[in-house]
């Protein structure tokens, strides 16, 4: 786990898969989605908010019991994007920019091997480096 963000009794996490996908998953709900093609979404004919991949309504999981702020702060926080109830898109600083990109670059430094052995995770680490992130201090990191 590269990363955790809390709100409430939910903990969202980045997932570093042994296939080398980076995932997004909520230990409430069932079901995971890739880190570069996710966002939150309201879905009208589901009357709920879900975690779903970006560009369709293939819905992931959903994110019961969150208010707008909340899912707001998940969206920053995660650096994907927020698209409200009235179809509002509420861009962050997308992925590479995020708390959660920082905290993967902790992660590598805390896991070198496993950092060098996952394709995605080297090369979202290089583009990260090349953009001049730092990683979060131990105090920030959220991760293990």
């Amino acid at each position: 786990m590269a990363f955790v963000h809390q709100v409430r009794a939910e903990a969202f996490f980045l997932l570093v898969h042994p296939s080398g996908e980076l995932l997004l998953v909520s230990n409430a709900e069932r079901g995971a989605v890739r880190w570069d093609v996710a966002c939150i979404r309201w879905l009208v004919e589901r009357d709920a908010y879900w975690m779903c991949k970006y560009s369709t309504h293939d819905a992931k999981f959903p994110l019961p019991g969150l208010d707008e702020k909340q899912l707001e702060t998940l969206a920053v926080n995660t650096g994907i994007t927020f698209i409200s109830r009235e179809n509002k898109h509420v861009e962050t600083s997308m992925m590479l920019d995020s708390l959660m990109a920082r905290s993967l670059l902790t992660w590598c430094i805390k896991h070198p091997r496993m950092a060098k052995d996952n394709p995605a995770v080297s090369t979202y680490q290089s583009m990260m480096l090349e953009a001049g992130l730092s990683p979060l201090s131990d105090e920030e990191y959220t991760g293990f």
